[in-house]
């Protein structure tokens, strides 16, 4: 795995910030559009902040840019809770950025209707005919203290999902808040182009560790695209100090 490690979650941010702007403007010169994985949590947000915060947000082609959900709690887009809501408010949509071309997970409709409803539109926006997952240019990840992704927590049977893009969960006890999840599965974001993973706080150093040494139950070790993901860390996640 590829770690980049930054002295604190601001530094994350600000590096997290700079390389998503050069992987979508990379993928808009090769292909014309650039497809998007952006994910909840509080380090990700970090990095969507600074891209208005150091303007990097001019630099990005927004009217070339499709953003998807990597998972979505199952609430109304105008909660506080869910992901997409708070993604959409900290980045502060550009004017830029058509509506068209923001695909949020329906989390109204409950993680079984949910789940359907977004693999059909996954479907139908990648004109995708096939059994194999759609290839997205870039997944942004977080990582939870238990080691999960998106909302693929450990144990839990979504994990072995092999042919569903999109599946409904609940989270286990202790997981706030304790909703139903809609999730995308492993094989999409495995097939994804670019995956960066954004990671900060000493709590997730131990799960960091079982990512390192790729044990089969940490979800985030099950994160094996065909190019290596690239991990943006701080030292407190990487143990410097410790």
């Amino acid at each position: 795995m590829g770690e980049w490690v930054f002295a604190n979650a601001e530094a994350v941010a600000r590096v997290a910030a700079s390389r998503i702007s050069q992987v979508v403007n990379t993928v808009v010169r090769n292909k014309g559009v650039c497809r998007m994985v952006l994910s909840g949590g509080r380090t990700p947000l970090g990095a969507y902040q600074a891209l208005n915060g150091f303007g990097l947000s001019s630099e990005v082609p927004w009217d070339k840019l499709h953003l998807f959900w990597g998972d979505e709690r199952c609430v109304a887009l105008e909660h506080p809770a869910s992901n997409a809501g708070e993604a959409l408010r900290t980045l502060g949509v550009p004017s830029e950025l058509p509506r068209e071309n923001i695909h949020p997970i329906n989390g109204k409709l409950g993680p079984v209707e949910g789940a359907r409803a977004y693999e059909q539109l996954l479907r139908e926006h990648f004109d995708h005919h096939g059994e194999g997952p759609p290839m997205f240019d870039l997944v942004l990840l977080g990582m939870g203290a238990d080691g999960h992704v998106a909302s693929l927590f450990p144990g839990d049977p979504a994990l072995h999902e092999a042919s569903r893009w999109v599946v409904g969960v609940h989270p286990p006890d202790g997981v706030e808040p304790s909703v139903d999840r809609i999730t995308l599965t492993l094989p999409v974001i495995n097939a994804a182009r670019n995956v960066i993973f954004l990671v900060t706080g000493a709590q997730k150093h131990d799960a960091l560790n079982r990512a390192r040494e790729g044990d089969p139950q940490c979800p985030a070790a099950l994160v094996r695209p065909s190019r290596e993901p690239v991990w943006i860390i701080d030292e407190a996640a990487a143990g410097y100090g410790a």
